[in-house]
């Protein structure tokens, strides 16, 4: 579906007809290119398409400022997202434009490309996106999609064993990219060195107690450091601004998850990288997961939390 946009921003679905009352009308193409953005954490996570065509809409939408690269007097973008999918190897990304000679249609052709025959992909979703520039519009069009899919065939063009990989360049069968939820390129691993590990417990939060609640999972059958940690909370709390959640690894290496942040509206789970361990660090073992509500007056309650892990021999 073509998504909603913020203020100023356009947005419309479907298909628009080629007549008008001047008869019919032919297309033109329009040259644009990629502008590099990090998508702030909880946009993009559904699919949607929308045009902008001045900062202060683009802002609204993002609540960020757009790129330096944009010049707005003379330029409008379009932000492409397929939502929030395995990663690596979904990329998202715009083929060609077209708008109609009377401006009113704005014709897009989109590409996902998607892990394919062979390949590992991490539980962990992050937004397939990508954002464009192109000259100014003189109005503000319909917007039609036309999207081929395209898919990378891991067992024909994977890389080896120990070879790097990238989101781009996915590893060979059996292979996982591993290191790149924390820097590219990654390096190809066994996926035996791959391990989710979960548990599923309603806990109370103690309710204004600095001890909190404390949980333990134990990872076992990995190789001996980690090169990837990937945590997943689901909990239920009215306010997620009085939560400090901590992740602490077998040897005793405590890193911040969550800290009295503001949320999104609707909060009911984060998915994130925690920042913070080392990389050579025992790897199996008991992994503790801590929640503190900081304050008094309103209680919540872990629903399940999950850890994935990818590792190395040392």
């Amino acid at each position: 579906m073509l998504g909603s946009g913020g203020s100023g921003a356009t947005s419309s679905g479907g298909a628009g007809g080629d007549t008008g009352a001047g008869g019919s009308f032919g297309f033109q193409a329009l040259t644009f290119e990629s502008v590099a953005f990090e998508l702030p954490e909880w946009v993009g996570t559904t699919r949607e398409l929308v045009l902008f065509q001045d900062g202060a809409s683009f802002q609204n939408y993002f609540g960020v400022a757009a790129p330096a690269a944009i010049n707005w007097s003379t330029e409008g973008t379009l932000f492409y997202t397929e939502g929030a999918l395995p990663f690596p190897g979904h990329l998202a990304s715009v083929q060609a434009l077209a708008l109609r000679e009377d401006g009113g249609e704005l014709k897009i052709t989109t590409q996902l490309r998607s892990p394919g025959n062979g390949c590992e992909v991490l539980k962990w979703a992050e937004p397939a996106y990508q954002l464009i520039k192109f000259p100014l519009l003189n109005s503000s069009p319909l917007l039609s999609e036309k999207n081929v899919p395209a898919d990378f065939d891991c067992t024909l063009n994977g890389a080896a064993d120990d070879n790097n990989c990238d989101e781009l360049n996915l590893c060979g069968a059996s292979l996982i990219c591993s290191h790149l939820t924390r820097f590219s390129p990654g390096f190809c691993r066994p996926i035996t060195m791959h391990g989710v590990f979960s548990e599923s417990v309603l806990s109370a939060i103690p309710d204004g107690d600095a001890a909190g609640l404390t949980r333990q999972l134990n990872a076992s059958g990995l190789a001996t450091v980690d090169t990837d940690v990937i945590v997943k909370v689901e909990l239920n709390h009215p306010d997620w601004s009085q939560l400090t959640i901590t992740l602490t690894n077998p040897s005793s290496n405590e890193v911040t998850v969550w800290s009295q942040e503001t949320p999104p509206p609707n909060l009911t789970a984060i998915h994130r990288v925690p920042v913070g361990f080392s990389g050579d660090e025992s790897v199996n073992g008991n992994w503790s997961l801590k929640i503190v509500d900081g304050a008094n007056g309103q209680s919540g309650s872990l629903k399940s939390w999950e850890l994935e892990i990818v590792s190395r021999l040392d």
